[in-house]
């Protein structure tokens, strides 16, 4: 089965991660909010869905995204749990999305290749 980096991977993640149930729950406890803060700016960097979708899926409005976003950097000066888990899952979605994209490449190529004979240049142009 082919891995894609969505919000509920990420909030799953997280949550196995911290051995939680739901960052979503209502809760203004300083552990939650640091853990939807970290939510926040993982889905943000490495899913192409807008603030309403990330924080619906934690029971959270647009206003509040932005408010745990412009506020994380604050957050990994304290908190090593957060940095280290932030570390982990930086690492295992960059290897998702070098996945993907080596396929993507390989696929648009092999497109290209079976459609025409191009020369090397216009198939240069039209991976970019």
């Amino acid at each position: 089965m082919e891995e894609k980096i969505t919000l509920e991977l990420v909030k799953k993640d997280i949550e196995r991660y911290f051995n939680i149930e739901d960052i979503g729950i209502k809760s203004r406890e300083r552990n939650l909010v640091m853990y939807r803060r970290l939510y926040y700016t993982i889905s943000r960097k490495y899913t192409s869905e807008s603030l309403a979708n990330i924080g619906i899926n934690v029971n959270r409005d647009h206003s509040s995204v932005i408010n745990g976003l412009n506020k994380y950097n604050e957050l990994i000066l304290y908190f090593n749990n957060v940095s280290d888990c932030y570390k982990l899952l930086k690492e295992k979605y960059n290897s998702i999305k070098l996945k993907h994209n080596k396929i993507d490449i390989e696929i648009r190529f092999c497109d290209l290749l079976n459609n025409k004979i191009l020369t090397r240049k216009q198939i240069e142009l039209q991976l970019n």
